[in-house]
């Protein structure tokens, strides 16, 4: 399993639940429509604007293959709070457990 971390930026204000609402309904799907991924998680911090994506993804390969779509998707995300986009890294997933 692979992850990409994309890190964003917005104005505290702006990191509403109305927001999360809106990322859930209308980009959540559009990302678990693309082959090989796997899941997403959103991280944010509200008192400092800081926010965070995880998507993983089957392989490196189904990976690289959705980063046309992804950077689309990143780009819609960051609309949604007014956000600028920082460091997109990529990973292999060594370890998960979810419990």
């Amino acid at each position: 399993m692979h992850a990409r971390v994309s890190r964003y930026q917005s104005p505290p204000e702006q990191v509403t639940d109305a927001a999360v609402d809106t990322m859930n309904a209308t980009i959540l799907p559009r990302l678990f429509e693309m082959d090989g991924n796997r899941g997403a998680i959103l991280l944010l911090d509200r008192e400092t604007g800081k926010t965070m994506t995880i998507t993983l993804w089957d392989s490196a390969e189904a990976m690289r293959a959705s980063e046309e779509k992804a950077t689309q998707l990143r780009r819609d995300t960051a609309q949604t709070t007014s956000a600028s986009i920082g460091t997109i890294e990529q990973f292999e997933v060594a370890s998960m457990e979810l419990r």
